[in-house]
């Protein structure tokens, strides 16, 4: 996740989002075609790479059609602004956050859990938790059974390594 918000963020300033949309297409066309050959720890690892080259793809598409819309291609513009990123600092520890609210990513390991399905509502979800810890505030998601809450901010938790 660090590779991709290093490189989708070159790619934005550059203007060369189709051509990393291309890089990501092939790299889920590796995973797509890979063979199980019946090893379940193995499938599920390359199961959650291809949920988050999914999610990349989608992010990709996200700031390629905001930059047709916006006409700019700027890494302060709303679109990657708000996404969930990771990075490494000056000081070589890694963060992850959105917006202007970034912590240490804290490397717990919780095992090969299965992924989130990323939308739109989870990404709003991920914003709204993660600006609420920058203020030091908690978040309650609230709504009807079986839509999701708990597993949203198990999901955050688990990107966050904690």
């Amino acid at each position: 996740m660090i590779s991709f918000s290093d490189s989708c963020s070159q790619a934005v300033k550059k203007g060369k989002l189709a051509n990393y949309k291309g890089d990501l297409q092939k790299q889920l066309d590796g995973y797509t075609s890979f063979d199980n050959k019946g090893d379940v720890l193995l499938f599920s690892k390359v199961k959650a790479l291809i949920l988050d080259i999914i999610h990349n793809i989608d992010v990709v598409d996200q700031l390629t059609k905001d930059t047709s819309i916006m006409g700019s291609h700027d890494t302060n513009d709303w679109m990657w602004y708000k996404q969930l990123k990771y990075h490494i600092d000056k000081q070589q520890v890694s963060k992850v956050g959105m917006c202007d609210a970034f912590f240490d990513y804290t490397y717990e390991y919780q095992g090969n859990a299965s992924k989130l399905v990323h939308t739109p509502l989870t990404d709003k979800c991920y914003l709204t938790l993660v600006l609420g810890m920058k203020m030091g505030y908690g978040g309650n998601p609230y709504g009807p059974a079986g839509t999701g809450k708990t597993e949203s901010v198990k999901a955050l938790g688990q990107a966050f390594g904690r």
